[in-house]
C-alpha cells in the first residue's frame, strides 16, 4: 500500500483568487493520474513546470510511477481540493489481486 499527501501551489504568479489555466490543466492532470492508479499519466507530468507552478510532490510522484510500473494497481482518491490556491491530495494505490 502506498499512501501519501503532498501539495503543489496550483495559481502560480496569479493574483489571489485569479484561475490559471495552466495551473488548472496539471491540477487536472495529476488529479486524474491518482485516481486511475496511473503510473504512466504521473511519469508524464512535465517536470518544467514545477518552478512555474511552484510544485512540490513531482519528484514522489515519479517515484511511485517507477514502483508501480511493473504491476497493476487499484486507486482511492481520499482527497484532492486547493483551499486558498494550494492543491492537496491523498491517495491510496493497493496493489491488484490477480485472478489464478
Amino acid at each position: 500500500m502506498s499512501q501519501f499527501a503532498t501539495k503543489l501551489r496550483a495559481h502560480a504568479e496569479a493574483e489571489f483568487g485569479a484561475a490559471n489555466p495552466v495551473a488548472d490543466r496539471y491540477d487536472s492532470q495529476v488529479t486524474a493520474a491518482l485516481a486511475a492508479a496511473d503510473p504512466g499519466a504521473l511519469a508524464a507530468l512535465d517536470p518544467g513546470r514545477d518552478q512555474e507552478l511552484f510544485v512540490a510532490g513531482r519528484a514522489a510522484w515519479q517515484v511511485l510511477a517507477g514502483a508501480a510500473s511493473a504491476g497493476a494497481f487499484t486507486a482511492d482518491l481520499r482527497y484532492a481540493a486547493a483551499p486558498f490556491e494550494v492543491s492537496y491530495y491523498v491517495a491510496t494505490w493497493m496493489l491488484a489481486h490477480r485472478a489464478h
